[in-house]
């Protein structure tokens, strides 16, 4: 019996981490659908699509982008403003080289040393924010969004 729960867990948990942002978008809707059906058909569209607009509330960033990747607090002479932010990642990667001491035993049972030349892969990933929201008294003030 615990032999087929395990593949089936397996499977579930896999399909999940497949799931487009578009997907996770849908399921967010579908949580919160007694507040979305209340918002008019234009701001419904533009969390479909996962825009932000001036003048949202939290809820509707987190229904369009899902919860923020940081949260920054910002005091100015106009008050007390939180502000979301929303990462991306850009792989890299390069090939790098080094030299590695090689052991070998001789005939008479001494050891010595070869330095060998070793290529490895070596793959990173940069971050970076992509859109950034202020909020004041819980809506958006500002939408910032990098250029592509």
């Amino acid at each position: 019996m615990k032999t087929r729960i395990l593949p089936l867990i397996l499977l579930l948990l896999g399909l999940t981490g497949c799931m487009s942002s578009q997907q996770l978008r849908d399921r967010r809707i579908s949580n919160a659908w007694s507040e979305f059906s209340t918002y008019s058909p234009d701001i419904q569209d533009k969390i479909r699509q996962g825009e932000v607009d001036v003048g949202f509330t939290q809820p509707m960033v987190r229904m369009a982008l899902g919860g923020p990747d940081r949260t920054y607090s910002r005091k100015t002479g106009a008050g007390l403003s939180t502000i979301w932010t929303y990462l991306g990642w850009t792989p890299s990667s390069r090939y790098e080289y080094g030299m590695v001491p090689t052991w070998y035993r001789g005939d008479r049972g001494r050891y010595w040393s070869h330095y060998e030349t070793v290529g490895v892969s070596v793959d990173n990933s940069r971050e970076y924010e992509r859109i950034r929201i202020e909020f004041r008294n819980g809506t958006v003030q500002a939408v910032e969004s990098l250029q592509p």
